[in-house]
């Protein structure tokens, strides 16, 4: 991943792929990402963290500087569990939008394999609970 200076005096990287969960910052540590790019780190979580997906959200609110953005790419979270989990498990992110993938029919359902959300950094303290 190519990490560069962005022009603004809060965010220094441009991209940051997202550590374990035991490696992000810590709540007082100021975050330098512009934009997060958390590849399968959510999908790892999913499968085996207790209140790990809950910890994830303020893992990535503490790596993304206020106004960064972060995308999520899952193949086990439909569209709307990803968003209500992003936007309901603490108060730091909005969701942006969604990128779109080719809809596959199977079992009656219609869907894609993968969902991409994206969501913008709130200008919120995380702190540890």
């Amino acid at each position: 991943m190519r990490q560069g200076t962005h022009r603004t005096t809060h965010c220094s990287h441009y991209f940051h792929i997202l550590p374990p969960l035991s490696d992000a910052p810590s709540p007082g540590a100021h975050a330098h990402n512009l934009v997060c790019l958390p590849q399968g780190t959510l999908d790892a979580i999913y499968l085996g963290v207790q209140d790990g997906p809950e910890k994830y959200v303020e893992a990535s609110a503490r790596a993304v500087c206020t106004g960064g953005v972060c995308v999520i790419t899952s193949c086990n979270y439909t569209r709307d569990e990803l968003v209500a989990l992003m936007t309901s498990s603490g108060p730091w992110w909005s969701h942006v939008g969604s990128l779109e993938y080719e809809e596959i029919s199977y079992g009656g359902g219609t869907g894609s394999r993968v969902v991409s959300e994206s969501f913008r950094r709130k200008v919120v303290s995380p702190s540890r609970s």
